[in-house]
């Protein structure tokens, strides 16, 4: 493809470096949207390896395996942003009428934990996926060959 934005090389990656050098490590840590851009690079570039060195691993190739790993690194990238705990669960009180309102307190609290985490990761995910697939095509040109199917 003679796109540019659509090309998959390191030169991504490359200019991700230079801003890293130029402005300094605290500069990538502040720049979430940079982390964001390199871990998109970093998941092409990976699956591109496990293409070339896998090749009969036809069920990496779909949509499927693709976004649940993508989410799963926005998930991490959002707990590294936004750093959550989780409530302690409660003890035994050694009375169920008291201790039942505990247990949800606490399911309340831990849903409320992973949804606003979800929430956020989501957003990240919807930047790192549009990422990954604007990097896929040439990609899938190069090690994949017509083999890719994102169905």
């Amino acid at each position: 493809m003679s796109n540019k934005t659509t090309s998959f090389n390191f030169v991504d990656g490359l200019k991700i470096l230079l801003a890293v050098i130029t402005f300094g490590i605290g500069w990538l840590a502040d720049n979430q949207v940079t982390v964001v851009a390199y871990a998109a690079v970093l998941i092409v570039s990976l699956i591109g390896f496990i293409a070339r060195q896998y090749p009969q691993l036809d069920w990496f190739k779909g949509k499927a395996p693709l976004t649940v790993a993508v989410f799963v690194v926005s998930f991490v990238l959002a707990y590294f942003f936004k750093p959550f705990t989780f409530p302690v669960f409660p003890g035994w009180t050694g009375d169920a009428g008291t201790y039942v309102p505990l247990i949800s307190s606490w399911l309340e609290a831990f849903f409320a934990i992973v949804g606003a985490a979800v929430a956020f990761s989501m957003s990240i995910y919807n930047m790192l996926l549009s990422q990954v697939l604007e990097k896929l095509p040439a990609l899938s040109n190069q090690t994949f060959g017509s083999q890719l199917k994102l169905k």
